[in-house]
């Protein structure tokens, strides 16, 4: 495995995240402050989930096409752009384009994987491929925090520092980032493949179980993710600044689970048992957080919530690797990683629609429920081939 490229392409997975990380949790207060209503937040969100779903397979093309290292620095120059646009936006509309381009740049994670299998082989490609894993979530812990810091200058100036961040990786990945030797051309996996690999892939009970329970997971995680700001804004009087910082929190906590405990976790419980915990877990943290009248309560409901993803998406993907075949398990995941992409979509619109037309903590309260839904789910799955 060459190391030097791996540790490039970590450093730009990481950057752009960062990038991310620092708007991503202030962009409902950021909106709010413009006047936008709550249906166009959704529509906010709701716009970068759609641009990156149809963004990220036309990018991986182009890059099996003309080379990584082009595609990567070209989408780089449209996230300074979106992130640019969006500190400089006078009106929602510009908000929505800003976040229109960021998604369709976004989409650029695709190519970041595609370089990964290029310069490793099948021994080693799992382990380069969880680099990314471990960039995003450095990234999301150090972004939040940093963004909300930034906030006390106003909600603008986060935006600009990501612009300024992607000016940086543009010129990281111009002077350190190779083209790799050969390219391995990827298999399409755009939104029409999905959908007609989706149908087939639901004809088999046992794998639509787990995509059924991890679809609902999601669903409940992307409630919290598109209100979590105006709420804790509304109900605690909360800016950028503490929700950042919660957020953090959440990353650490998550961190912890994944990387230090979930290999004992497993090895003493087995995935099915954790998956079902983690739903639950979901669905009490998203409960709690939903009634909860005084902030401190929100501490203990973030441990929680660290703690329901963190224990249901990796061993749900576990499971569906070790139910599918060797020459369709990319397929088999691919589609895991769509719906949940499709989450993104369906979600943030009836999420801000509730918080503004019912109360704050209703959209959470959804989010237990679904979560729920996902526990009694995975009491479906057919734990005989695991």
């Amino acid at each position: 495995m060459r190391r030097s490229p791996l540790l490039a392409i970590f450093m730009v997975v990481f950057i752009n995240s960062l990038g991310f990380g620092l708007i991503l949790p202030l962009l409902p207060l950021y909106a709010e402050e413009m006047g936008a209503s709550e249906i166009e937040i959704g529509l906010l969100l709701m716009t970068f989930a759609l641009a990156q779903f149809f963004g990220a397979p036309i990018l991986g093309s182009l890059s099996d096409r003309y080379g990584r290292r082009p595609l990567l620095l070209i989408s780089q120059l449209g996230s300074v752009v979106g992130y640019a646009l969006l500190g400089a936006a006078w009106a929602v509309w510009v908000l929505l384009l800003a976040r229109l381009i960021g998604g369709a740049m976004g989409g650029n994670i695709t190519v970041a994987q595609a370089y990964i299998s290029d310069v490793t082989d099948e021994k080693n490609r799992a382990r380069g491929l969880g680099l990314i894993g471990a960039a995003f979530g450095s990234a999301f812990i150090l972004g939040p925090a940093f963004g909300g810091f930034l906030s006390r200058w106003g909600y603008a100036v986060p935006a600009y520092a990501a612009a300024l961040i992607a000016v940086g990786l543009f010129v990281f990945t111009a002077f350190t980032l190779p083209e790799p030797e050969q390219r391995q051309t990827a298999a399409a996996h755009g939104p029409d493949q999905m959908l007609s690999a989706l149908v087939t892939i639901s004809l088999r009970p046992h794998l639509r179980r787990i995509y059924l329970t991890g679809f609902m997971g999601a669903l409940a995680l992307v409630f919290f993710q598109a209100t979590f700001a105006l709420y804790a804004e509304r109900r605690y009087d909360f800016g950028g600044l503490e929700i950042g910082l919660l957020l953090a929190y959440a990353g650490v906590l998550t961190v912890i689970v994944q990387v230090g405990l979930m290999g004992r976790l497993v090895a003493l419980f087995g995935e099915w048992r954790l998956a079902l915990a983690g739903a639950i877990s979901l669905a009490a943290a998203l409960v709690t957080m939903g009634l909860a009248e005084a902030w401190p309560l929100l501490l203990v409901a973030f441990v929680f919530l660290a703690t329901g993803p963190a224990l249901l998406t990796p061993n749900l993907q576990s499971m569906l690797t070790r139910l599918s075949g060797d020459g369709e398990r990319g397929q088999v995941l691919g589609v895991f990683t769509s719906l949940d992409s499709l989450t993104r979509i369906l979600a943030p619109i009836p999420a801000t629609w509730l918080l503004g037309a019912v109360t704050p903590g209703a959209p959470l309260l959804l989010g237990g429920a679904l979560a729920g839904i996902a526990a009694l789910a995975s009491l479906t799955i057919d734990r005989g081939g695991l």
